[in-house]
């Protein structure tokens, strides 16, 4: 047998290809065993505790209610609120557009610049001062 016989690219792509089929199919494997162990617990755990179920459920019908009034409320055309709101914050927006203009932004820049050249050469100075002693 010959072992240095060159294989071609098609062979190594298929080969690969299986692995990563491989590999995938066993995460999804222990993926599914995982999720059944843990369904399996918490049923356990539901079945010890029937207080938990009737608050869960509560909760879950209270949830339910929620959102049935919601989407009542918005089918009821009170979506006029919505859109009131929406305009207020579009007028906001561009009140904060218009006095960012008035802000002084260079010379902020400036500043910061400023310290923090400051702070690195005061650094500096410091750790050559350490270096001296």
């Amino acid at each position: 047998m010959n072992w240095n016989k060159e294989v071609p690219w098609q062979e190594n792509l298929r080969t690969f290809t299986s692995v990563v089929s491989a590999v995938c199919l066993v995460i999804i494997s222990v993926v599914i065993v995982t999720t059944g162990v843990y369904t399996i617990n918490t049923i356990n755990s539901m079945d010890s505790h029937p207080s938990n179920l009737k608050s869960m459920l509560t909760d879950a019908r209270e949830t339910v209610a929620n959102i049935h009034s919601t989407t009542k409320l918005l089918k009821a055309g009170h979506m006029e609120h919505v859109l009131t709101d929406f305009h207020n914050l579009i007028d906001s927006v561009n009140h904060l557009s218009t006095s960012l203009d008035k802000l002084h932004i260079k010379q902020v820049l400036r500043e910061s610049s400023a310290w923090r050249n400051m702070s690195t050469h005061t650094l500096h100075s410091i750790a050559k001062s350490i270096l001296e002693l």
